[in-house]
């Protein structure tokens, strides 16, 4: 079967992360933020080791980012009201104003990705991503 789809799929996700990041920087916002602040918004208020998680990316980067993101007024970080002991984050007023140009920005990308295929044709795509994503993630 040879490889030709995996080297497909590398130029497809560098073609989309790189259009993503155009969009995210002409929106005046830096990509891994981006992603931590829909995170936060998605799953909030939600501790950094969870959010490290659901990004997959390791503990001291995504705290390296929020200790920037708090300096810019983004995120807070919280004690949680039933454990001292635990530090949850949340979105400040600036870090929700920012949520509506971060996905309308990857709207834009996703509909150029998406522009000649039918419905149909998006369904079965979006089908079979899971399915290899499933694959990829299968023990």
């Amino acid at each position: 079967m040879g490889y030709q789809f995996y080297h497909m799929l590398l130029h497809i996700g560098k073609s989309a992360k790189d259009s993503g990041f155009k969009a995210l920087e002409h929106a005046g916002i830096h990509p891994g933020q981006a992603w931590l602040l829909d995170v936060v918004a998605r799953f909030g208020p939600i501790k950094q080791a969870e959010a490290a998680a659901v990004l997959n990316v390791r503990l001291p980067a995504v705290s390296r980012m929020v200790k920037g993101m708090e300096r810019e007024g983004l995120i807070n970080r919280v004690r949680s009201e039933n454990d001292d002991r635990v530090v949850l984050l949340s979105l400040t007023t600036a870090g929700m104003a920012l949520l509506p140009r971060i996905r309308e920005a990857w709207s834009t990308v996703e509909e150029k990705l998406m522009e000649n295929f039918t419905e149909d044709e998006r369904t079965t795509f979006r089908k079979l991503m899971i399915q290899a994503a499933e694959n990829l993630t299968r023990q």
